[in-house]
C-alpha cells in the first residue's frame, strides 16, 4: 500500500467521501457467475478523502463485478482499479 500520504485527496467538506485504488484479483472462482465475486488484496491507494486510508484499504476483502462475469476478464493476479464514492 502507498503508505507515503502523496496523491491524497483533501477531505470535502460536503459529506462526499471516495476512495480510489489498485486491487490485485487473489480469488476468481466465483468470477463466472453474475454477479461475479472476486477476492481482492489492495496493493495501492492511489487517493483517498477519509480518515486513515491504509486502515480503511486493509478491510477491502472482495469485490462484486458485474462486467467482470459478463467478460470473464479478471483471473487471479490480474490488477483492477476500483474506485468507490459515497455520501457520509
Amino acid at each position: 500500500m502507498n503508505g507515503s500520504g502523496r496523491n491524497r485527496d483533501r477531505p470535502r467538506r460536503d459529506g462526499h467521501r471516495n476512495v480510489t485504488l489498485l486491487a490485485r484479483i487473489t480469488d476468481h472462482a466465483q468470477g463466472l457467475a453474475t454477479p461475479a465475486l472476486y477476492g481482492v488484496e489492495v496493493t495501492t491507494i492511489l487517493s483517498a478523502s477519509v480518515d486513515e486510508p491504509d486502515g480503511f484499504a486493509r478491510r477491502i476483502t472482495h469485490l462484486r463485478s458485474y462486467l467482470g462475469a459478463y467478460a470473464g476478464a479478471f483471473r487471479t493476479g490480474d490488477s483492477v482499479h476500483v474506485a468507490w464514492n459515497w455520501r457520509a
